[in-house]
């Protein structure tokens, strides 16, 4: 017996039976026959006039990639799972305050995500307690530029 799941459905919230969702595909209202492809199914939704929630759950995790393929070009590693929440936070648009202890990746994300908004020509502010973090920063800001092969101006004051 399938379960009708109650307003899962990623693209239009309705409900989904439980085989359609653990495929990866959408509700029978959004897409008659099960595609697991997200670009076909975006393909579908748009040409039927349906694409709903499964666009940006589709931006936001190319938004993801393209950060983690920065990082890997940076620092040698992908984000951990903590710097993942953070980013997907930042893509969509959510004001939130980052509190974790010592180097766990906090100014790093940060840095990160002004390099990458700023690339789409957005304009970051980072604020920092000290003179001394801002000047470290600045530095470290540079050389992640440096391997990223960017320029990106700099405006800093301590």
């Amino acid at each position: 017996m399938k379960l009708l799941l109650k307003g899962l459905c990623p693209n239009c919230r309705g409900d989904i039976t439980d085989g359609r969702l653990s495929r990866g595909t959408l509700c029978s209202r959004c897409l008659r026959r099960p595609i697991t492809d997200p670009e076909k199914i975006r393909l579908e939704l748009e040409e039927k006039g349906l694409l709903e929630e499964y666009g940006l759950i589709l931006n936001l995790n190319r938004g993801l990639k393209e950060i983690s393929e920065l990082f890997k070009k940076a620092v040698g590693s992908r984000p951990s799972s903590i710097q993942e929440v953070w980013i997907r936070r930042a893509l969509l648009g959510e004001s939130f305050s980052i509190i974790a202890p010592t180097g766990i990746g906090k100014t790093l994300t940060g840095l990160m995500l002004s390099i990458y908004f700023s690339m789409k020509g957005k304009r970051c502010y980072l604020i920092f307690p000290t003179a001394l973090l801002v000047q470290q920063v600045k530095a470290r800001a540079e050389e992640l530029m440096e391997k990223l092969e960017v320029k990106i101006p700099l405006a800093y004051y301590h």
